[in-house]
Parts: structure tokens; C-alpha cells; sequence
């Protein structure tokens, strides 16, 4: 397994005497008609620019779950809250769809001018949405499950000259596989 790189500035500003850490999020919800409706979030106060996307900021109100990654590659997910949201944020996630769409965490941190600095935490894909309301509030809880739940997906792709051919008209690559499976080849003999 490959070890993550940290970036240098985030190396920096852990060695400071105050540290300003942060956690985003990345939410890829599309609408009706598969447009784009992304939703950015972070745990601090107010609007945050990084890399062209605005996080509004939820403050104490969004909350992550722990994140873990094991060597054996067993599949860990993660659970995100948010409470408190603007009523735009709410229509979106009530409206738009969201399951098994990409959901990307950031651990990142400020520098002293409150410039971020970010890397990649967890990916995933957004599983189950549970919302909350009462008459002052609405609280989402979101299950996200790790990208390696796929390796956990049966694949129904068939090694046929019919399956093939359904893929790929006119693609003889698999045409004599049937005939293989019960023939007795003899190597090195004449």
C-alpha cells in the first residue's frame, strides 16, 4: 500500500505553537436532469475558498465520525452529521439525488492569514441519508462507504462469445472458448 504524502504547508503549521485544523467535505449531489448540484461544508466559521469551491462553514454543527484505514483492505465507512443547515443545503439533500455518489473528507489546516491548506482523507460513496426536523432545526446523518466496497461487488461479466458480442459487435475474441473447455491438448507431443 502506498503511503499518503502530507503537504508541506500542513507539516508547517502542525509544528506552530497554534494550530487552526479543519475538517471538509465534499458532497457530489446531482439533480433530476444529472446536473451538478455540489454541496462544500467545513467545520469552521463562515465561507472558505480552496481550489475554487466555497465550504460554508457549520462550525461545531457538522460532525465526522472516525475514519480508519486497515492494511488488510477491509472496507471501513465513515458517518457524517450536520445540523443546523441552511434551508438551500436541506432542499438539496431532500431533492437531489445522492446514493452511491462520490462524498470526498479533508483534514486540512489555516495558516496564520487563514489561508488553507488540505489533503484528502477518506473517499467514498454516500450509501444512506437520515433526516431529522423538527419545528427549529433539521439534522442530517449521512452513512458514507469506502470506494473499496466494490471490490465486494460480484461482477456479472461473462467470458461468452454471446456476452462479448453484445459489448463489442463483431469481436470473434472469444469464439472458441466453448470449444476449449472439455478439449484435450497434448503439449510437446507430436
Amino acid at each position: 500500500m502506498a503511503t499518503r504524502s502530507v503537504p508541506a504547508g500542513i507539516n508547517n503549521e502542525l509544528d506552530e505553537s497554534v494550530v487552526k485544523p479543519y475538517y471538509a467535505v465534499d458532497l457530489d449531489f446531482v439533480d433530476s436532469n444529472n446536473n451538478a448540484a455540489p454541496v462544500y461544508l467545513w467545520t469552521g466559521v463562515g465561507d472558505l475558498s480552496v481550489g475554487g469551491n466555497t465550504y460554508l462553514g457549520l462550525g461545531g454543527l457538522l460532525e465526522i465520525s472516525r475514519t480508519q484505514e486497515t492494511s488488510d483492505l477491509s472496507v471501513q465507512g465513515t458517518r457524517i452529521t450536520a445540523s443546523g443547515l441552511d434551508p438551500n443545503i436541506l432542499a438539496t439533500a431532500i431533492t437531489n439525488k445522492y446514493h452511491g455518489r462520490d462524498c470526498t473528507l479533508y483534514f486540512g489546516v489555516l495558516d496564520d492569514n487563514n489561508n488553507p491548506t488540505q489533503v484528502e482523507l477518506f473517499s467514498g460513496f454516500m450509501d444512506v441519508m437520515t433526516i431529522q426536523e423538527d419545528a427549529e432545526s433539521a439534522t442530517i446523518e449521512l452513512t458514507v462507504e469506502n470506494k473499496l466496497i466494490k471490490l465486494e461487488v460480484p461482477s456479472n461479466i461473462r467470458y461468452t462469445s454471446a456476452y462479448q458480442k453484445s459489448k463489442h459487435p463483431g469481436d470473434l475474441g472469444l469464439d472458441y472458448v466453448e470449444a476449449l473447455q472439455n478439449r484435450r491438448i497434448l503439449w510437446g507431443k507430436t
